[in-house]
Order: structure tokens, then sequence, then C-alpha cells
């Protein structure tokens, strides 16, 4: 009785279609194939869709519960200038280690490992989508894990190729910023600036341009903490920028105050058709309490001769925008807070006692603005010498100090002949100084041998102790004009950290052009200062670090 109880249970087992037990899947899911090759996939986008299929299709809770993981490796020196490193790999001038540990792989098959990059994931029976929800950080290691926890729908763990449980890695690098759609970066309001709720506009700028042809129309979010969104519309090129490099956005309604905000993604589209992908950089600015209704003061406005420029600026506590024209064309913007100073460079045909009207505007970041017209008579006239500017100081040399010090004149002109000029002096001094003394009768700067000048030439002026062929420091080229003092440049050489110079004529008293240190140099062996205004004046803002870490005399930087 007992063999035909059982014999009916099989036939029942055969007649109702039923599993029998020995054909249960205890085989875990593997990966077939994935978009990134193992063990390392280089440049990959950098918001690159990332697929990877598996034998069978997976259960989604197991998925979804913080098993899936994106790590970027930790920066532990350079290697910009050697391919290996002490420590970890090479990747594109950075040294990098893995910074998952054997408890953080094990936190991952548990899903309890806190993310560091926020993924979208969506899985369709045996297909997984991973995508970051920003851009990830260009040139940067990434390890991409798998979490051994991860199972079918039958409660089987994921496998190794070999059929044993085992959690699934794959390294990556991603390529150029930009490389998944135009990342905007914030220019106005900078990040961490504290702003009105009624901001006028949003300015981004991009690491590569965007198709301007496609501008009209395009949006851009912007993300606050509080999870709201507010669209950044009516899209304009930025003056002065190169085309496709800058943006500026109007609002749709008002920020939120006492909220943070950042970029987001948008329909703003680069020359190849991609969108604007959620910047991997997180810049935020900060709203405040409400609206900005108050224009600028118009009394701190102020402007002043120095030697061929205007100087002209204004004070105050809230960010605003410095612009100035002589014959309406715009000739300078500064923004920031506090003391704003800009300048240009007064006309060629001005003459001594000349009165030059200047307008100005200062604007905030609510859009309130005040303008002004200022009248200055423009005192000594640098007759028939061409326009100066001192162009490029080297005052911390690697090599000897101060036989390798520099300063590079540029003659400004874009066409004519050439001039010869005589009777110039270069003191380490300010103009205001150099012109008490000169009132005095006093003797002061180092006289330069006189020397023809054309457009666009840099002549290289160099202590008695110059030495070309300096391993330690780059020699000018060939071609380049280098004059010789008779002695040290200045007295017995420049401070390392950078001090005044002046540029002038003795007879009569006139300042052709000058530098006014703003950045130390004192740390930075080898590194020269260079002009970066265009108009080749003097003020805070006009100069930066050499952009190759270097200097480059009688050459552009």
């Amino acid at each position: 009785m007992i063999v035909w109880i059982g014999a009916l249970i099989v036939l029942g087992w055969i007649g109702g279609c039923m599993e029998p037990p020995w054909s249960v899947d205890l085989e875990g899911p593997r990966v077939v194939r994935a978009s990134v090759r193992g063990p390392r996939a280089i440049e990959v986008p950098v918001r690159e869709k990332i697929f990877v299929e598996l034998s069978e299709a997976l259960d989604p809770a197991t998925v979804l519960a913080g098993r899936v993981v994106l790590v970027p490796w930790e920066e532990v020196g350079s290697c910009a200038w050697t391919p290996s490193c002490a420590r970890g790999s090479c990747e594109r001038g950075r040294c990098m280690i893995d910074p998952l540990t054997e408890g953080d792989l094990k936190a991952i098959d548990r899903g309890e490992f806190a993310p560091v990059e926020a993924l979208e994931l969506t899985l369709r029976g045996p297909m997984l989508w991973i995508q970051p929800l920003r851009a990830l950080r260009p040139y940067w290691r990434y390890s991409l894990v798998i979490g051994a926890g991860v199972q079918d729908l039958g409660g089987a763990p994921l496998s190794d190729d070999e059929g044993a449980q085992g959690r699934w890695r794959v390294d990556l690098v991603t390529a150029h910023e930009g490389s998944s759609g135009p990342e905007a970066r914030l220019v106005e309001p900078a990040p961490g600036e504290l702003a009105p709720t009624n901001i006028a506009a949003v300015v981004t700028r991009f690491a590569r341009p965007i198709a301007l042809g496609s501008l009209a129309g395009s949006r851009l979010s912007l993300e606050g903490e509080d999870g709201g969104s507010i669209a950044l519309a009516e899209p304009s090129p930025c003056p002065g920028w190169a085309p496709g490099m800058c943006v500026r956005w109007r609002l749709a309604e008002e920020l939120s105050p006492r909220t943070r905000y950042r970029i987001g993604g948008g329909d703003l589209v680069d020359r190849w058709g991609r969108a604007a992908a959620p910047p991997g950089a997180s810049e935020w600015f900060v709203s405040g309490e409400g609206a900005d209704l108050e224009a600028p003061a118009k009394e701190t406005i102020w402007a002043a001769q120095r030697g061929p420029c205007l100087q002209v600026g204004a004070s105050s506590e809230e960010t605003v925008t410095l612009r100035a024209a002589i014959a309406d064309e715009l000739a300078v913007e500064v923004t920031g807070a506090g003391a704003l100073v800009g300048a240009l460079r007064l006309p060629l045909s001005a003459g001594e006692e000349e009165a030059i009207e200047v307008a100005v505007s200062l604007e905030d970041r609510a859009g309130n603005r005040v303008m002004t017209s200022l009248v200055r008579v423009i005192e000594g006239s640098a007759g028939e010498l061409p326009p100066l500017a001192i162009a490029e100081v080297l005052a911390n040399p690697l090599g000897a100090e101060p036989a390798q010090e520099f300063v590079e004149v540029l003659d400004l002109r874009r066409e004519g002949s050439l001039v010869a000029l005589e009777g110039l002096l270069l003191a380490d001094l300010p103009w205001e100084e150099v012109a008490e003394r000169l009132a005095e009768g006093s003797k002061v700067g180092d006289a330069i041998p006189a020397f023809l000048s054309g457009p666009g030439q840099r002549t290289v002026i160099v202590g008695a102790g110059y030495s070309f062929g300096d391993l330690k420091d780059p020699d000018p080229p060939a071609d380049a004009v280098v004059i010789r003092l008779a002695t040290s440049i200045g007295d017995a050489g420049l401070r390392a950290a950078g001090e005044p110079l002046s540029l002038f004529q003795a007879a009569p008293p006139r300042l052709l052009a000058s530098f006014s240190p703003t950045l130390d140099t004192s740390d930075l062996g080898g590194q020269s200062v260079v002009l970066a205004d265009t108009g080749g004046c003097d003020h805070p803002g006009a100069w930066r670090v050499h952009p190759l870490g270097s200097s480059s005399p009688g050459a552009a930087p």
C-alpha cells in the first residue's frame, strides 16, 4: 500500500507538470558580458550608461539594496613628469591607490557600504544598466563592484566564472570633462557666494564649447538642496568669452530663501549633439534671506590716472560688477566684493591736459544698477613712444639669484614700424616714490641701453650677471631681443616674493609701465608672473602665475 501511494504521488507530479525537487535552480547568476571590460577599462565617458548582462534574471530587492557601488580611487601623489609612482598606479598624471579594503568589500556584499557616487540602476530581466546621476571626476580611476549578496529570483547568490559564490568587479578610468555632454560650471554667482533671492542671472562656463546654433530655447536646471528645481532659460553668450564657452541664463522664478543651489543637467547640447549632464563638481551657492531692491552706492566710484592707464574703482559690501568704458567701448569689467579696481589704457591720441570722459556702472546680483560719468584731465603724455607694458617678471628663479632674474617688456602695438627707445629707466620702486625722488632731483633707477622695438616685440631685460644656457631656467629664444643692464635688476636684485617695478622716462618724468606684485612667489621657485590684462595695464587682477609653472622670457606664455 505504501508503494502504491508513492507511485500515485510521482504520477501526480508528472500529470500536473510539477517541477520535481531535483530540478531546482541552485546555480547562482553569472556576469555574461558587460560594456566595460575587466579587469580595467579606460577612457569611459564621465556619465557613461554601463550595461551588465547576467546569465539569468536578478531579484530587484537584492540589487537595489546598496550592493552595486562605484568608488573613486584615492590620489596619493603626482606622476605628471614620470610614468611611475612610489605607491599605486599612474592615472593621467595622478598616483592613485585602491581605497577598498576587504572589510569594505564584505560591506558591499551585505549592502552596508556607504555609497560614494549616486547611481541610477535599471533592471530588466538579466540586463542591468548602471549610470551615475552626476558626471564623474575626469581622468580618474574608479572601481565598479556588484556585491556577492545579489541574488537571482530563486535566491541563489552571484557566482564568479568558476561557479563559486563571489562578487563581480571591474576598474575603469574616465575620459575628459564634458565627454558625456556639456558640464556647466558656476561663474556667477561664484561657488560659495551668498546671493539674493531675486538674482538677475546665472552665468555658466564650459570646458569645451557648446553648440551656439542650438542655444535658443535651451534650458538648464538649478537644483536646490531642498529637492526643488528652478529652470534656467533665455540663454545668451557671455561678452568677451570665446564662442560657446560661457552662457548667461535668466531664472524662471525666484530662489527659495536660505537654500543651497547647484547646476544640474538640461537640453543644452554641445557640438556633437550631446545633452548637458549634471556636472560632477558640486559647486554650490547660497540664497540669502530675501530680495535685494537697493542699487549700489554711486559715491564709492572713483577714477585716477596711473601712467598710460586710467584706474577705475569702487567699493561695495555685496558682490557687484564694475564696468567702465571710454567712447562707448567696453574696456574693463571687474566682479567682486569689497574694493574693486580695474584699469583701461588711455587712447594713444590723448594729449597732456586733455579731458577724458569715462562711463562707469555698478550692478549687483539682483540687476540693480547705478551709472555715472567721470571726467579726468590727462597728465603727462608719452609723446611719440609706443605703448609698452611689463608683461612677465621672474623674481625667484631656480638658478642663481639675482643673476637669472628678468623683466620682459611688451610692445603693445599690432602694426607699425621699428621705434628707437632711448632714455628709459627701470626701478624696483612704486611710481609714486620714483616721482617724488625725481622731483627732488635725485637719481633713481637703472638705465636701460637704447634698443629698437617693433609691434608685438617682447624685450627681455636682464642683469649684468645673467647667464645663457642655465639648465635650471628656460633661455630666451635665439631671436629674442635681450637687453643687459650694467648692474643687477633693481637694488641688489628682486625679492623672491616680488616687488614693485616702474618703467619710466626721467626727463620729463613719465611712467610708461608698472608692475605691482599681488602674488607671492617666494614659494614658487622658477615660476614667473605674467600679465593677463590685454590692455597692458597694471592693477590687482592683472597678474597670473605662469600657466606652465615655469617662465618664458621673450615668448608668449
